[in-house]
């Protein structure tokens, strides 16, 4: 009888130790960050409606207030929300592929309901017109914790990665 009451309670105690784990504050942002990537990524199969989708997936994941600064090969500037919202619809609809990965993901502050994260992104985008470039840049995220206990990205800097 009392075998399998302790298999019961180790089966019980790693599942519970696994959830404690998966949904933990680093985790999530570090699921979200490799999400922000995700939705970047538009495969040339994709439809007007999966690239549409990525677009509300990518909404999601960007704090009312969110700002960013891009400094990269083909893009420099500060944006808002909105603009950001913008420019991924363009790429999606744009654009035939394209492929972003985040390769390095470090939380340097997790503080209450805010978390620093450098990670460091690659890009490749084919136009519809064939040409094609990459870039690699690190980023500098800022997730905070929202009023339903979501994290959204409240703003990003990228910098061109320098060799």
């Amino acid at each position: 009888m009392k075998k399998p009451l302790l298999i019961v309670s180790v089966i019980f105690t790693l599942i519970v130790g696994f959830l404690v784990w998966w949904f933990s504050a680093s985790q999530v942002i570090k699921r979200n960050t490799r999400e922000l990537a995700e939705t970047l990524t538009i495969s040339a199969g994709d439809s007007k409606a999966t690239r549409g989708f990525k677009g509300q997936d990518f909404a999601a994941l960007l704090d009312a207030d969110f700002v960013g600064s891009v400094d990269v090969e083909n893009y420099q500037g500060d944006i808002g929300r909105d603009d950001a919202v913008s420019g991924h619809q363009y790429l999606g609809f744009s654009c035939q592929f394209t492929r972003a990965e985040v390769t390095e993901i470090e939380i340097i502050n997790l503080e209450g309901n805010q978390a620093e994260v450098h990670a460091h992104f690659e890009m490749h985008v084919t136009t519809k017109g064939g040409s094609s470039y990459s870039d690699e840049a690190d980023a500098t995220l800022i997730w905070v914790r929202s009023k339903e206990d979501t994290w959204l990205l409240q703003s990003a800097d990228l910098v061109r990665k320098t060799p």
